[in-house]
């Protein structure tokens, strides 16, 4: 068994791993699917993508940008990316072990279709869903490493923490035996293995296998030099995760006022002198980044001040909500030939100058 405290590059999880991502962005979210899908793509295994949030072309394109021919490997059967319907949700219904068989299957059939294995990679958020047994999420995850145990299958879970209970987090956290903190993974310190996890006395089981787990650190027979390193080694770790921790509250709360001053108040100004003909689009437009007040578009889009006007940034976020210039000219009562400027004065600030690349996907990606 791999020691506590591990850490490793997220590419280079072993066999039979299996990994959660607790993501914050949907930037961090495209990051970390690009990355594992690659790695597997280049190790010549075959790669399942499970996911709603990212758009087909967005993950094709992250892919193809790091010079593997990614619509070729869709086209070859080794690269397959499927929404959740087709995969946990079949017939609107949630069937964990109908699934889990699958998975052992298809991880048992790419071995004998000559690829090096399986890897899977899997946004969780149709967990959320009302449909039938979704409920039993978190046992499905547990039970998945018996699955995987002993298989040349890899697999990575992502949760957008912006969308899920914290509590029901700490129990995703409790059944992965890898979790992923930016660009590496972490041997899980408080997996809680599936004999343990189902025991009809969880409680005292967990108990029992987290002293396991220190008396495994301490080392045996008072070797303490030995148990001072591991030891170090775990503070460290934690250490880790609870910087990330401090980042990430510290992120969302610098988020927040940046969505706040300069997306929200602009409209907000705009609502008081503007007539009733555009006061509508205003409010749909408000209604929206109040729906988004924790994303990272202000915060990141504010850092370019020193760059784009505040006509800039307010026709920024209008092309991230897919609004199109003739709209936009009509909204902001100024020429289309000057909305045409803004755009290209954004494009060049933000460096994107290759046109092929669509300016709204750009910005709703940062």
């Amino acid at each position: 068994m791999t020691p506590v405290g591990t850490q490793t590059d997220i590419s280079q999880l072993a066999h039979g791993s299996h990994a959660c991502l607790f993501y914050h962005s949907q930037k961090e979210h495209l990051d970390a699917t690009r990355r594992f899908v690659l790695d597997g793509l280049r190790k010549n295994e075959k790669v399942y993508c499970v996911t709603d949030a990212l758009e087909r072309e967005t993950l094709l394109g992250a892919v193809q940008r790091r010079g593997l021919d990614a619509r070729a490997c869709l086209e070859q059967g080794r690269l397959t990316i499927l929404p959740s319907r087709e995969v946990y949700l079949m017939g609107g219904t949630f069937d964990p072990e109908a699934i889990l068989a699958r998975l052992a299957d298809a991880a048992d059939r790419a071995i004998k279709e000559g690829y090096a294995g399986l890897r899977g990679v899997s946004e969780m958020a149709w967990m959320l869903s009302d449909a039938p047994n979704c409920g039993r999420a978190v046992d499905y995850e547990a039970k998945a490493n018996e699955v995987l145990q002993g298989r040349k299958c890899t697999a990575l879970c992502l949760y957008d923490r912006r969308a899920f209970d914290p509590e029901f987090l700490l129990a995703v956290l409790a059944v992965h035996p890898w979790t992923v903190i930016g660009r590496h993974a972490y041997r899980n310190l408080y997996y809680i293995p599936p004999e343990n996890y189902f025991s009809s006395e969880l409680p005292k089981t967990e108990l029992e296998y987290r002293l396991q787990m220190l008396r495994r650190l301490a080392g045996s027979g008072g070797a303490d030099t030995a148990a001072d390193t591991a030891l170090a080694k775990e503070r460290k770790v934690i250490g880790t995760v609870i910087r990330h921790i401090e980042y990430e509250r510290k992120s969302v709360e610098n988020r927040i006022v940046a969505n706040v001053e300069e997306v929200l108040l602009p409209l907000l100004a705009k609502l008081k002198v503007d007539g009733a003909k555009d006061r509508r689009r205003y409010v749909d437009l408000l209604e929206q980044n109040l729906r988004e007040l924790t994303s990272p578009f202000g915060e990141r889009i504010s850092r370019a001040n020193q760059k784009l006007t505040r006509r800039e940034i307010e026709i920024a976020n209008m092309i991230r909500h897919g609004m199109s210039t003739k709209q936009m000219s009509e909204m902001l009562k100024i020429a289309v030939r000057t909305v045409e400027t803004h755009r290209k004065n954004i494009r060049r600030k933000l460096a994107v100058t290759n046109e092929s690349v669509s300016l709204s996907v750009f910005l709703r990606d940062l």
